[in-house]
């Protein structure tokens, strides 16, 4: 299913993803015009993963107090993401993150895992009857 990822409520990217209970579920993000407003903290977090060695071989020297602050960032940013289906609405999920490995094949890459706690369905709201004006009980 297709799902857009929203950053304070734009559209940053979309993304096709297999909803699995109790999983973490990964896509190929495409990228939308404001991804680029979070794209580099976005790849200072995916260089820290990097440098611990996530990916391959570490590609710079970071100090560790640099690198750690950079995924603290890129955590702090994923919480704040949001995602949507294709009719807009929100779909609850435990988390977002993204990474973005400049020049890989595929590059922006989400990994989301959904709330399975959630119902399907809102919940009808059930408003119990009134006192009449004379402070009697109507007929139930």
């Amino acid at each position: 299913m297709r799902y857009t990822i929203a950053h304070q409520g734009v559209p940053i990217g979309t993304v096709e993803l297999q909803r699995e209970a109790e999983h973490v579920t990964a896509g190929d993000v495409r990228p939308l015009p404001a991804y680029a407003a979070i794209q580099p903290a976005v790849r200072a977090a995916t260089r820290a993963l990097r440098n611990l060695g996530f990916s391959g071989p570490a590609t710079e020297r970071v100090s560790a107090e640099r690198g750690m602050s950079a995924l603290g960032d890129g955590a702090v940013l994923g919480r704040t993401l949001e995602l949507r289906d294709e009719r807009g609405n929100p779909v609850p999920v435990d988390f977002i993150d993204l990474t973005d490995w400049s020049g890989a094949e595929p590059e922006i890459v989400a990994f989301v895992r959904f709330r399975e706690a959630a119902a399907p369905t809102a919940a009808e709201l059930r408003v119990p009857p009134q006192a009449a004006a004379d402070g009697s009980r109507p007929d139930v």
